[in-house]
C-alpha cells in the first residue's frame, strides 16, 4: 500500500492532539523540527493522506497551525489531557468514528492508521498490557461513557478503554512486533536524541523550535 494517498472505505473523522502542556520537555513539542518540518505539519500531513470526512486540530487556536485552513478546537476542559480534549470533541464530530492521532508519534505511519480503521468501527492498540489511546479509533457512539468517566474525575483513558473492550464497544488490535516502533514518542530532550538513532525515517530533529 503506497503512503501518497491512503484511501478508507467508510466515512471517518480525524483529530490531531496537539493541546498537551509539554511539561516535561520544557517548550510545545509541537514546534519540533522533524527533517526540517514542524511536527504538528508533520503529524496533520500524515491524516490529510487518510482523505478523512472531517479533520481537527485539538490545541489553542493561536498555536503555530494558525492559517492552516484546519477547524482548530480548543479544550473544553483545560488542563484534563487527552481525556479532557477527547470527552470535548467525540459527541460533536459528523461521522460515527474519530481516528486520534497525538502530535509527538514522529514514527506513526499512514499503512498503520489504515490498517487501525479496517480493522473495527472502533479500535485501539494494545501493546502487551498497555492500550495506546492516542493512535486509536473511537466510536462517537461511546461518548457518553468518556463523559461518565470525566465526571468522576477520571484523566487516563486506560479504564475507558478497559470498560469499553470489555463490553464490545472498541476492539482490540494487537501490535505486532514489527508495529512496536511506531509508538516511540517525544516526551522529553532526550527521547529526540534516541529517535534520531532510528535511521532515515528520522535524519534530523532540532531541539529547539524556532
Amino acid at each position: 500500500m503506497s503512503e501518497t494517498r491512503c484511501l478508507v472505505d467508510h466515512p471517518f473523522s480525524a483529530v490531531l492532539l496537539a493541546g498537551g502542556r509539554s511539561s516535561r520537555m520544557g517548550f510545545d513539542k509541537s514546534a519540533i523540527e522533524i527533517n526540517g518540518q514542524p511536527l504538528w505539519r508533520r503529524q496533520l500531513e500524515l491524516l490529510q493522506k487518510l482523505n478523512p470526512t472531517e479533520l481537527l486540530i485539538s490545541g489553542p487556536k493561536n498555536g503555530p497551525w494558525l492559517g492552516s485552513g484546519v477547524t482548530v478546537r480548543e479544550d473544553l476542559f483545560p488542563d484534563s489531557g487527552p481525556m479532557g480534549a477527547l470527552t470535548g470533541i467525540l459527541p460533536h464530530i459528523q461521522t460515527e468514528r474519530l481516528l486520534v492521532l497525538a502530535v509527538d508519534l514522529p514514527l506513526m505511519t499512514a499503512d498503520f492508521l489504515v490498517r487501525l480503521l479496517q480493522h473495527s468501527s472502533a479500535a485501539v492498540p494494545r501493546l502487551d498490557d498497555y492500550f495506546e489511546p492516542l493512535a486509536a479509533v473511537y466510536a462517537r457512539s461511546d461518548s457518553s461513557r468518556l463523559e461518565q468517566f470525566f465526571q468522576t474525575g477520571e484523566r487516563s483513558l486506560q479504564n475507558c478503554l478497559r470498560a469499553s473492550v470489555l463490553d464490545g464497544k472498541t476492539a482490540v488490535y494487537p501490535v505486532r512486533e514489527g508495529e512496536r516502533g511506531l509508538f516511540a514518542n517525544f516526551n522529553d530532550p532526550e527521547a529526540i536524541r534516541e529517535l534520531l538513532t532510528f535511521g532515515p525515517k528520522i535524519e534530523s530533529a532540532r531541539l529547539l523550535p524556532n
